[in-house]
């Protein structure tokens, strides 16, 4: 998916294999399954900075 982004961008561009880094340690127990650190920090960004997140996308990605 980067390298599809990317291409569409500028095809000149590239990305070595090194640059990508997938993390899979926030996605819990499954898609669109709230873990306890989402949670969290649904809470903390709406409390302290006004931001409502997404729960599937945002909120897991903020954790």
């Amino acid at each position: 998916m980067t390298r599809q982004s990317l291409a569409l961008l500028d095809p000149a561009l590239g990305v070595p294999d090194e640059a990508i880094v997938l993390y899979g340690d926030q996605l819990g127990s499954g898609y669109g399954l709230p873990t306890e650190a989402m949670r969290e920090a649904l809470g903390l960004t709406a409390s302290l900075e006004g931001l409502l997140l997404d729960p599937v996308y945002s909120g897991k990605a903020f954790t």
